[in-house]
This record gives C-alpha cells, sequence and structure tokens, in this order.
C-alpha cells in the first residue's frame, strides 16, 4: 500500500486556509478570506471562549459581536469593491472597518455575514477533500461547545 502525498497541492491549499482566497460576492465586490478554521481564529475563538462569564455566553448579543470580531480578525483577509459614500473612493481593508461593516446591524450586513460564514466554513472553497473537512468541522464542533458551555436539560 502506499500514500499519495502532493506537497506542492498540499503547500497551496494551507496557504489559501491561512492567508485567503478572493472570493467574489458581489458585481465588483470581491472578499479574500481565510478558511474558518484556520488556525489563528481557531485559537482566538478558543482564547476568548475561555475569558467568557456565563451570563456572556447566554447573551447573543455578544457571541455574535465576538464571532464578527474573530472574522474581522482571522478570516476577512481584505476586500476590494467597498467604496466610500461618494461611491467613487476605495476604502482599504483593515479588522476594525470589517467589524464595522459586519455589525452594522442592517439587512445588508446580515446577508454578507451569512455569505462569509457559509463559504469560510465551506472545505470545498479551499479544495479540502470532504473527509479533511469533516474532520476539521469535529474540531471547529469542540471549539464552538465551549461558547455554549454545558447542556441545557430538555434542549
Amino acid at each position: 500500500m502506499s500514500l499519495k502525498f502532493d506537497a506542492l497541492t498540499s503547500a497551496a491549499a494551507v496557504a489559501q486556509e491561512t492567508e485567503g482566497k478572493w472570493f467574489t460576492y458581489d458585481d465588483g465586490v470581491r472578499f479574500r478570506l481565510a478558511a474558518a478554521e484556520n488556525p489563528a481564529h481557531r485559537d482566538w475563538l478558543a482564547k476568548r471562549a475561555r475569558k467568557l462569564t456565563r451570563q456572556d455566553r447566554k447573551s447573543a448579543a455578544t457571541m455574535l459581536r465576538m464571532n464578527c470580531e474573530g472574522i474581522a480578525l482571522h478570516v476577512i483577509r481584505d476586500w476590494e469593491g467597498i467604496v466610500d459614500n461618494d461611491g467613487k473612493t476605495a476604502i482599504a481593508y483593515t479588522p476594525e472597518l470589517g467589524l464595522r461593516l459586519l455589525t452594522a446591524g442592517t439587512a445588508a450586513a446580515n446577508d454578507l455575514l451569512a455569505w462569509i460564514q457559509s463559504v469560510s466554513n465551506d472545505p470545498a472553497s479551499f479544495g479540502q477533500t470532504e473527509e479533511a473537512g469533516e474532520n476539521r468541522k469535529e474540531e471547529v464542533a469542540e471549539a464552538a461547545a465551549m461558547f455554549r458551555g454545558p447542556a441545557q436539560v430538555g434542549s
């Protein structure tokens, strides 16, 4: 039995997971997204989870804000086509601006957040096999369980 390993393909896949890959969101708007399971994002989530109080874990607003912070810091790497109110001046990506966009509270911001989560959590987006993606999903589920706290009886 032999095990095939393509180091170039593997290195490219790892780079896409961590450094990001360009995805088109809308006409003229693109985002360079890293995989949601990239090591920096997972580590950041784990550290934040340890600092959450029981009350924080029950607050949907706190959890949403934390999720958006993690995405702005570690999933969105860049954007194109985001312009100022004049419609002409391109705005360079910063995590602070990414967070402001994701937490704007508008339907458009909610749609964008849902799209980013969908793309960044899909192993196929980064050339991973379904099996590799399932293994990563289990790791992410374990990290996410830390945010939920102990299971509630009857839920």
